[in-house]
């Protein structure tokens, strides 16, 4: 009888978690498997579950509008963890965030055929004045740019890759982790032969972490157990073994 109560008592506990990450894919940090499209994969659902085995946390993954990702988890309707996230002051006063996961390397890519001298681009400071691409409802606080030379209208690459080719700007800036994740499910715009990366000096590494919705009541015990997991991970080694099957082969 004892047994079976305190069965029921941690079936109680058990709470349904959600993680959303953008419905336009990032890897290796989530995308739909090749193989079952309805499923979600990747590295940041790989450390979740990692993080949280052993907890009562049972988890559910999914992919939306990023902004609409944000939003949900933002109020807790329904929507608990942002997966793959760069920090910012605004995410700082309106999530709680844990400790980073992923560590991300910036670098500049260009058109070959449009610039076949190289994009002379090589320090942040080489930027100013330079039009940028990015994806909307991204995070590009990093670069310190005057936000009027952010062209940030492209809702996914191959239409970022478009406003290059249509002079509409001049370089974009993405992680060399993103660009290779994509590379490996042979993404044909970031496999464009004609793109060119350039290593940007003076530019931090950016690290990624879970966004905890703080309008759940057992908000501090989640985060608390993400950063227990996360912290056990790195100790381990797990991070890295975790992340090679998401990037393209070297």
């Amino acid at each position: 009888m004892l047994i079976l109560l305190g069965l029921l008592s941690t079936l109680a506990r058990a709470e349904r978690i959600t993680a959303c990450g953008g419905e336009n894919e990032w890897p290796p940090s989530s995308y739909y498997d090749r193989q079952q499209p309805e499923r979600v994969v990747g590295y940041s659902p790989d450390v979740l579950r990692a993080a949280l085995k052993g907890s009562d946390y049972q988890l559910n993954v999914i992919l939306l509008p990023w902004a609409r990702c944000l939003a949900l988890a933002k109020s807790g309707a329904g929507m608990h963890i942002v997966m793959g996230a760069t920090r910012s002051p605004e995410r700082e006063a309106q999530y709680a965030i844990s400790l980073p996961y992923l560590e991300l390397n910036p670098q500049v890519y260009y058109l070959a055929d449009r610039y076949p001298a190289g994009a002379r681009i090589h320090e942040r400071d080489d930027l100013v004045g330079v039009k940028v691409c990015g994806l909307l409802g991204f995070n590009y606080s990093h670069l310190g740019l005057d936000p009027a030379q952010l062209d940030t209208g492209a809702t996914d690459y191959a239409s970022l890759i478009a406003k290059l080719r249509a002079g509409r700007c001049e370089v974009f800036v993405e992680n060399t982790e993103v660009v290779s994740g994509f590379r490996k499910l042979l993404h044909a715009a970031l496999s464009d032969p004609q793109l060119r990366k350039a290593s940007l000096q003076g530019l931090p590494t950016l690290s990624a972490s879970f966004l905890v919705s703080r309008n759940l009541p057992y908000a501090a015990d989640l985060l608390q157990t993400l950063d227990r997991g996360i912290q056990r991970l790195r100790q381990q080694g797990e991070l890295k073994r975790l992340l090679k099957p998401h990037l393209e082969a070297e």
